[in-house]
């Protein structure tokens, strides 16, 4: 399933793969799309349309993606947080560098989708990258008139905290993380994954 598609010419082709082999079924075809129904209102032009909807696609591509990559991190820096504790340095600088990546991570999430040990429990909450993503899609995924004005500026904000929020991720993870992965060799703690292998 995704979003509906314009009118227009389309082009269809069955094929079976079994066995990592790919095989055509007949020959392709094309079909015409029209649409089902004219609406009571004039709405925005079908090419407008299409490509809000692409719009809202990336931007649930990009944010799967980051969450994706959270739950990865978090697991990431439970390995490190053990491989600490198992070293034989005595608790203090590398203690407070890890904790304040936890929490740098955590702010992240939160920004991206709320706090989720709140979840709307106490009332509204603050509005995040994935509640406006949401309102815009809500509105606008099965519906072809296109986007109202307040859609269009729900996922121009969605996209503009998102782009701060992903450069603050990539930060963390491909630059403060291994930081503190070399720090964490140095001391001597035990080797984690996405290190180079130790010495020999």
């Amino acid at each position: 399933s995704g979003f509906l598609v314009a009118p227009g010419t389309y082009s269809v082709e069955l094929v079976r793969q079994h066995n990592g082999e790919t095989l055509a079924l007949g020959d392709r075809q094309d079909i015409e799309v029209v649409r089902l129904t004219e609406g009571a209102l004039p709405g925005s032009p079908d090419d407008e349309v299409v490509a809000f909807w692409e719009r809202l696609g990336e931007m649930q591509h990009q944010l799967s993606a980051a969450y994706a990559t959270i739950g990865q991190t978090q697991t990431r820096l439970s390995v490190l947080q053990s491989a600490l504790h198992r070293s034989r340095t005595a608790p203090g600088d590398l203690d407070a560098q890890l904790e304040a990546l936890r929490q740098e991570l955590f702010a992240i999430e939160e920004s991206l989708g709320g706090n989720q040990s709140r979840n709307g429990r106490y009332g509204a909450e603050p509005s995040t990258v994935g509640s406006r993503l949401c309102f815009a899609q809500l509105g606008t995924s099965n519906a072809t008139y296109g986007p109202a004005p307040a859609h269009a500026a729900q996922l121009g904000m969605a996209e503009e905290e998102f782009a701060g929020l992903r450069a603050r991720l990539s930060a963390l993870t491909e630059e403060a993380i291994p930081a503190l992965e070399t720090a964490l060799g140095d001391a001597g703690a035990p080797w984690t994954p996405n290190r180079s292998l130790p010495p020999w």
